[in-house]
């Protein structure tokens, strides 16, 4: 799986929706545009993910999936880029990218779930990102799960995690913002919930019911606008959780 919380893409000067070869879309794709919307249908042997971007926001095809931005281009590049609009990556990464993770029986484990805390523990993957602890849930029969994320650099990130019908594989979501602007998450995401796909499955924005209002970000105070700080006025940092007893 991809990085949780940086996504990569092409930056230009000019706004060019030009997919970047050099992150091209491991699979088939077709893009169609309506004036400042584009409808996108990403293709492998296993999936078919379709949707539209919001009106006006850019997008960009990345190995697994696509990315949006709102409004204007970024420098995904750069791993201490801060992020100032919101930016939603939509992947399906493939079942082996892990080449130490054992996928467990599908029949009786969570594999939403099992994945997403899987990468929680794994420091090389979330850096020194707060990672709450995932949570399990179910959208239209299909298990899922998802956590939040406060990448201490300012931005705030909510990943969830789909089974994709028909196939042992995860569509995955990540949504980052700056802080400031995580609490319009439900004014924003409907937009891109409302045609989103994957293997026919519809999403709509009443996937949001299922995470909590206001979203308790680990170490950060989303009502207050701030870290949260200890008794002595200090703010609360931490890295995420390791896990001595495996090798990544």
């Amino acid at each position: 799986m991809m990085s949780p919380v940086v996504v990569y893409a092409f930056q230009s000067e000019e706004v060019d929706n030009t997919p970047n070869p050099r992150f091209m879309f491991d699979g088939e794709y077709e893009v169609t545009a309506d004036g400042d919307v584009y409808h996108l249908a990403l293709e492998t042997s296993t999936t078919r993910l379709t949707v539209d971007s919001p009106e006006g926001w850019t997008y960009h095809l990345t190995e697994f999936g696509v990315m949006f931005s709102e409004g204007q281009e970024r420098d995904f590049q750069n791993r201490n880029n801060v992020f100032d609009s919101f930016t939603v990556h939509l992947f399906v990464p493939p079942v082996d990218y892990f080449a130490e993770y054992t996928l467990p029986d599908a029949a009786t484990t969570n594999l939403a779930f099992s994945v997403l805390d899987y990468v929680r523990n794994r420091p090389s993957l979330v850096g020194d990102a707060l990672v709450s602890e995932p949570v399990a849930f179910e959208w239209e029969g299909h298990e899922a799960a998802y956590y939040l994320l406060n990448s201490q650099d300012g931005s705030l990130t909510l990943l969830f995690a789909v089974e994709a019908p028909d196939s042992n594989q995860l569509l995955v979501s990540n949504i980052t913002a700056p802080a400031s602007e995580m609490e319009h998450i439900r004014d924003v995401l409907p937009h891109i919930l409302d045609t989103l796909t994957i293997n026919g499955l519809q999403f709509d924005a009443s996937l949001l019911n299922v995470f909590p209002d206001p979203l308790v970000f680990p170490g950060y105070d989303v009502q207050q606008r701030s870290p949260l700080e200890d008794n002595d006025g200090d703010a609360i940092a931490a890295r995420a959780p390791e896990n001595p007893s495996e090798n990544p």
